[in-house]
């Protein structure tokens, strides 16, 4: 997708041309992901959700067990990794055993790479893809369209829960280079007439565009707001700073995903845009998913797969949890105890929506700064600049002053300059040419106190 609205091609069009091919790739994308197995999934997940908890326990093992028995028979690293520790698929009598089995990193999945790959399956019938690497250290995986169905399915599940459908009219606030970023005039968005979606630039928002954007919001009118928290926080205080009411009539829910939604963000949020926010997390791993309901409470699909809680102690005495899960739906390279380095909060009791799906407080991983621009943009969740350089094992943007960021990056032997020139590329894309970049390699990239890792760090905040 990042070269894809990048290219000489769509940046020469003229707008009309260019709404035709995002309108295109719309309706391409959509029928990728609305295959017979997102039909037959989505009707199995309305019944789920009005299982009892001894029945979803029971769904989960059924699920688990064809799993295990699946990476043991076709999967050449369980293959040895189970007949090491002598365990075998029926030693899984309840949900809980999983835990003779380690928990998998991700430099594991790097070092035994081929070793993932199932027997049974030619190399043809799938694709690989690149997570967007939050660390600054993206993971690439194997998949398949059934996948890809099956991740959209219970995406829908969390727009049925916010009263929505993909068919709604949808304003999207994400990371597209859909406009190039020395455009200076609007329009900053381009319209996918198939699905109905408004796609706004995320990368031209400022104090001298804010007024077009609100405007063009306030046209479109739309039904469904999707957008990382950070975009939609900033398009709130703007509001709030220049006393915009925001007053979108068809308006029903907002969906935010990819980043850490704050309670300071998201209280501003709901109260300018005047809906409530519907917040789910997941990871291009595809292990965990949670969602929000009509309550307003976070539950963890049970059906998408098994999650772990491994719980530590934070510097502020309080207890948290790390993420651990094991997926059901990729059978081309399934993961089983992958460390997500996600952190949660948990919460007891039953939630009013009736479903038996466990319920969390909040995810706190996935922190990030954001960078401002000297015209005063703001640029937030910038990771996918890493996702083609190959040879580093972390990196972080550090905006030094409001004219000058510096990459850093521990690299990985291959790495050379043409790696530093593909990044300071990437970055400039999104960031335009007034700023001075720069790449420095280093030996370790420092977490904060808290044990989280920032892929943005700023010295120069305005907002």
């Amino acid at each position: 997708m990042f070269k894809y609205y990048t290219s000489k091609i769509y940046k020469n069009s003229p707008l009309l041309f260019q709404n035709a091919i995002v309108t295109a790739k719309g309706f391409v994308y959509n029928k990728i992901k609305q295959g017979r197995k997102f039909h037959l999934l989505q009707r199995e997940l309305l019944k789920n959700e009005r299982l009892s908890s001894d029945e979803l326990r029971s769904l989960q093992l059924s699920k688990l067990k064809r799993l295990i028995n699946y990476a043991y028979e076709y999967i050449p690293f369980y293959k040895k990794l189970f007949d090491k520790l002598r365990f075998r698929p029926g030693n899984l009598k309840k949900i809980e055993d999983i835990k003779e089995l380690p928990i998998l990193e991700k430099k594991i999945i790097k070092e035994h790479y081929n070793e993932f790959i199932p027997y049974n399956i030619q190399r043809k019938f799938f694709f690989k893809g690149k997570s967007s690497g939050t660390t600054g250290s993206p993971l690439s995986l194997y998949m398949n369209r059934e996948l890809v169905e099956s991740e959209h399915a219970f995406v829908m599940r969390q727009y049925r829960w916010a009263g929505c459908s993909w068919k709604s009219r949808t304003a999207s606030f994400r990371g597209d280079i859909i406009v190039p970023v020395e455009q200076k005039t609007p329009p900053f968005w381009r319209y996918d007439a198939y699905k109905k979606v408004l796609l706004f630039s995320t990368y031209h928002i400022s104090e001298s565009t804010i007024d077009v954007y609100l405007d063009q919001l306030h046209k479109f009118d739309p039904e469904f707001i999707y957008g990382y928290s950070s975009c939609l926080f900033l398009i709130a205080k703007y509001a709030k700073r220049y006393n915009y009411e925001i007053r979108l009539r068809s308006l029903r829910a907002i969906g935010t995903s990819s980043e850490t939604l704050y309670e300071h963000q998201k209280s501003l949020i709901e109260r300018t845009f005047k809906v409530r926010i519907f917040d789910w997390y997941g990871q291009f791993e595809r292990v965990i998913f949670i969602g929000t309901c009509e309550f307003g409470n976070c539950h963890i699909f049970p059906d998408y797969g098994v999650t772990e809680f491994m719980p530590f102690s934070g510097a502020d005495g309080k207890e948290y949890y790390e993420l651990i899960g094991t997926g059901f739906n990729n059978k081309i390279m399934p993961l089983i105890r992958y460390r997500t380095n996600d952190i949660v909060t948990l919460t007891d009791g039953p939630c009013k929506c009736g479903r038996n799906f466990l319920r969390i407080n909040a995810v706190l991983g996935r922190t990030n700064d954001a960078i401002v621009t000297p015209e005063g943009r703001i640029i937030g969740m910038i990771d996918s600049v890493f996702n083609d350089i190959e040879h580093i094992t972390m990196a972080q943007v550090y905006q030094k002053s409001l004219n000058e960021l510096v990459i850093l990056v521990v690299s990985e032997p291959g790495f050379n300059i043409s790696d530093e020139k593909k990044i300071i590329s990437n970055i400039k894309l999104r960031i335009g040419n007034q700023m001075k970049v720069t790449v420095n390699r280093v030996d370790h990239i420092p977490r904060l106190p808290s044990g989280k890792f920032k892929l943005i760090l700023s010295d120069f905040q305005n907002l």
